[in-house]
Order: C-alpha cells, then sequence, then structure tokens
C-alpha cells in the first residue's frame, strides 16, 4: 500500500470537511424549510436527496484517491464558501432556482 503524504492527507481532510459543510447547509435548509407555516415539501425532498449524495460521496472518499479530492474540492469548495457569504435567507431563494 502506497503511504499518503501529509499534504494528501491534509486534501484528504478539506474534503471531507467541505462534504460536511455541504451536507450541514442541506440540513439547515431542510430544517428551516420544516418551520415555515406551509413547508414546501418538494424543496425539502430535493435537499434530502442531496444531503444523501453528499454523505454518499463523504463515506466512499479515500485518502489515495486524489483525482476525486481535486474534483470535490474544485466542484463544492466555492458553493461552501458562497453559502456564507450569503445572508440566511438566501440560501433558500438561490438552492430553489
Amino acid at each position: 500500500m502506497k503511504e499518503i503524504s501529509r499534504e494528501q492527507l491534509a486534501r484528504f481532510e478539506n474534503a471531507q470537511e467541505t462534504l460536511g459543510m455541504m451536507i450541514a447547509i442541506r440540513t439547515g435548509w431542510i430544517t428551516g424549510e420544516r418551520r415555515k407555516e406551509n413547508p414546501d415539501l418538494s424543496k425539502i425532498t430535493h435537499w434530502q436527496s442531496e444531503r444523501q449524495k453528499y454523505e454518499i460521496m463523504e463515506d466512499a472518499l479515500r485518502p489515495s484517491n486524489e483525482v476525486e479530492i481535486k474534483r470535490v474540492l474544485a466542484e463544492y469548495n466555492p458553493q461552501v464558501r458562497a453559502a456564507f457569504e450569503q445572508p440566511v435567507e438566501e440560501h433558500s431563494h438561490a438552492a430553489a432556482a
């Protein structure tokens, strides 16, 4: 088995954290929608599906799979950063579009 460098391990952990944040963001959206007087069940179902996808991806991620780690970081890091730059109400509007 090939030894994993500290840099590879750091990128792997960053990718795990990124997917964890994608899961947390969706969980927040779901919770917020459920608290509404008339929650939109289609939004909830969509976000649950996305959350499950990220959970599966996080479980499948391996430190040795540098291609997948790079893809996760390139695709989802910008989304996580953007989510924290927007006011809370804008999240659900952006995701519903």
